[in-house]
């Protein structure tokens, strides 16, 4: 079961990579961990860090 779930977020990380120029691939770092739980909260950040962002 989970490895069908890292065959779907791996095809869709793949997907947007390919759409999203600069895109940083990212995933979850204990994935049973992960569908275990009940609670999901995703947190998407701004870097700051980059030249000539606004």
């Amino acid at each position: 079961m989970i490895n069908e779930y890292l065959k779907k977020e791996n095809t869709f990380l793949d997907d947007w990579a390919a759409q999203v120029s600069g895109f940083i691939r990212d995933g979850i770092v204990n994935h049973e961990f992960y569908w275990k739980s009940g609670i999901k909260i995703l947190f998407l950040l701004k870097e700051v860090n980059r030249r000539g962002q606004k």
